[in-house]
């Protein structure tokens, strides 16, 4: 049989069409069949309960259990690093040892975060000198010396303890403790202390505390000034 070329593009375009209604046929047919997919409400409830069994698991502290969400996740979250590493970072509180830092994967945070993160809690207990930082891991040195100056300055309340410090460290402890100083004293603490070009920011913190209305904080250019004006709002220092 002889087949034209009017023949063949006709025959294509049934073809294409059939080819779209199977295309429809198979999308639609599930729902015409009664087979449906989760709602969005019963997709949320799902997550919310695997991050409720999370949560428990690490409100029990017992790493081991992570086991029981091991290859779990959704949108992206894998359920057993979060567990390890959340139990990993509320231990280093209880326990700041270098040691635990080799279980850290990198996921929620890297090695030298959690070795930071040791020295801090470690500092923050006052029963070691700087020699401390010595003895921390190379990256984390400087960060340690700056922690431990910083944290004796506030116990002090004074800024001289940053004076051991050097170079750019030293100022970002004195303008670090400062900003605590004035959050914790707003009414009492001097803007003089403050460099010469932090006074103006400094004296429209006090200004916003006379007043007594937060909304003047959103004044503040500066946005180290603006945050220490909300916080001594938000936890009622004036």
């Amino acid at each position: 049989m002889h087949v034209t070329s009017r023949q063949l593009i006709a025959w294509g375009m049934i073809l294409g069409a059939l080819l779209i209604v199977g295309g429809a046929l198979f999308y639609f047919w599930p729902v015409e069949r009664g087979v449906s997919l989760p709602s969005e409400s019963e997709r949320l409830a799902a997550r919310v309960a695997k991050e409720q069994a999370v949560a428990a698991l690490i409100a029990s502290k017992d790493i081991t259990r992570c086991e029981e969400v091991k290859g779990v996740s959704s949108d992206g979250i894998n359920y057993y690093a979060v567990c390890r590493n959340n139990i990993l970072y509320q231990t280093i509180s209880e326990n700041p040892d270098f040691s635990q830092c080799d279980a850290v994967d990198g996921t929620l945070f890297t090695k030298t975060e959690c070795e930071e993160r040791v020295l801090s809690a470690r500092i923050s207990l006052g029963k070691e000198g700087v020699e401390l930082c010595d003895t921390a891991p190379a990256p984390s040195r400087e960060t340690c010396r700056l922690s431990y100056w910083q944290t004796q300055a506030l116990k002090t309340g004074t800024t001289a303890p940053c004076g051991n410090l050097s170079g750019t460290d030293t100022t970002y402890c004195r303008e670090k403790v400062l900003l605590r100083l004035l959050r914790d004293n707003p009414k009492t603490e001097s803007c003089t202390q403050f460099d010469p070009s932090d006074q103006a920011a400094c004296s429209q913190v006090k200004q916003a505390v006379t007043s007594k209305k937060i909304t003047e904080c959103q004044k503040i250019t500066r946005p180290d000034f603006r945050q220490v004006c909300i916080d001594i709002f938000l936890l009622k220092k004036i």
